[in-house]
Parts: structure tokens; C-alpha cells; sequence
């Protein structure tokens, strides 16, 4: 689906205004409470329609959504940045220490630990052996 042929059509901001007007009707029956004991839905219903609204407002017009773009790549980069360098710096140091003193993985095995390790005998390299390789 091409976006850009959406973007600032006729068809998105008679949505778009659609949406707003559905969303103002649905604040004032929230804050006149005028569906007793369905509040959580009322709300549940402003913040979805009030999301659509916005996201229509942003496909309203080539301009903010190219203003919007901007901002999300930018946002993008801060965002991984920190996120990744929280988790890397902060969080994997965390468990590896709560971890290290249980050897959950069993890698710190001890010297009488059974194992199905085979020695092999070292042999050197002379004139035959590299001749043999080629």
C-alpha cells in the first residue's frame, strides 16, 4: 500500500473530522458521566477515538507527516540508544551477577565432573606430515 497517495487526501480529513467530532461528543458524555457506572468504557472509548483522531491528523496534510517522520527517526535514534545502552550497561550486568554464584548452566564444572572429553595424542610436524597435506 502506497502511504503517500493517503497522505493529505480528501477522503483522510473528512475522516479525520469525523473522528474529532465523535471524539468531542465522547469527552462530554464522559465528564457529564452521563452513562452511570460505565466510566471505565466511556474512557476506554475517549482515548481510543482520540488516538484514531490524532493519527488522522498526522495523514491530514503532507507537511506534518513529513514533520512527524522527522521527529520519529530522531526519536528512534535517542530511544535505541538509550534503551539498548540501559539494558547492555545496566540490566545483563545485573543477572550475571545474581546468576554467577549459582552456576545455573553448570559451566564451572569440577575436576571429577564426568565428561565425555577425549584426549588426543599430539603428534608433530615434520617433512612427511606436510607432504601429506599437500
Amino acid at each position: 500500500m502506497n502511504i503517500e497517495r493517503l497522505v493529505g487526501s480528501a477522503a483522510v480529513r473528512w475522516i479525520t473530522t469525523a473522528l474529532g467530532v465523535s471524539w468531542a461528543i465522547a469527552v462530554t458524555l464522559y465528564a457529564g458521566d452521563v452513562l452511570p457506572g460505565r466510566s471505565g468504557q466511556m474512557l476506554s472509548l475517549v482515548i481510543a477515538v482520540g488516538i484514531l483522531t490524532f493519527m488522522g491528523f498526522v495523514h491530514a496534510s503532507s507537511a506534518i507527516y513529513s514533520m512527524w517522520i522527522r521527529f520519529a527517526s530522531a526519536l528512534h535514534v535517542v530511544v535505541i540508544t538509550v534503551l539498548f545502552g540501559a539494558v547492555y550497561l545496566a540490566i545483563v550486568p545485573l543477572f550475571a551477577l545474581m546468576v554467577w554464584p549459582f552456576d545455573v548452566l553448570g559451566l564451572r564444572g569440577s575436576a571429577r565432573a564426568k565428561t565425555f572429553w577425549i584426549s588426543k595424542r599430539r603428534v608433530g610436524s615434520d617433512l612427511n606430515s606436510f607432504q601429506r597435506i599437500g
